[in-house]
């Protein structure tokens, strides 16, 4: 409703409606900034990125900082708890056997 009524509404005959503001008006989801961004992150927690995201971790930086997040690993790791709560564990993902690529940097 563009303005507060105690008038019935005819989609849920008034059965919720209330005049009482619940919280500062928003942009839909976002709840650590607007525009929201989500960030995805691959990494291998036995070799120097996992005690890396586990400082962006602690210091709520990086990936930490998105408005959601998604971490997968080869290899089960659990890197704590955001500042928010959010257990920042990563989802499983199989190893697969990488070749070696033509300019030798990669396999």
């Amino acid at each position: 409703k563009p303005e507060c009524s105690a008038e019935p509404d005819p989609n849920d005959a008034n059965a919720t409606w209330s005049c009482k503001t619940l919280g500062p008006r928003s942009w839909g989801l976002a709840t650590k900034g607007y525009p929201s961004i989500y960030c995805v992150t691959l990494f291998m927690p036995s070799s120097y990125e996992g005690p890396l995201l586990k400082k962006q971790l602690e210091m709520n930086a990086g990936i930490f900082s998105c408005d959601g997040f998604d971490l997968f690993a080869a290899e089960p790791c659990t890197l704590g708890k955001t500042k928010d709560g959010v257990l920042a564990q990563a989802t499983l993902i199989p190893k697969i056997q990488v070749g070696r690529s033509q300019d030798g940097t990669a396999g």
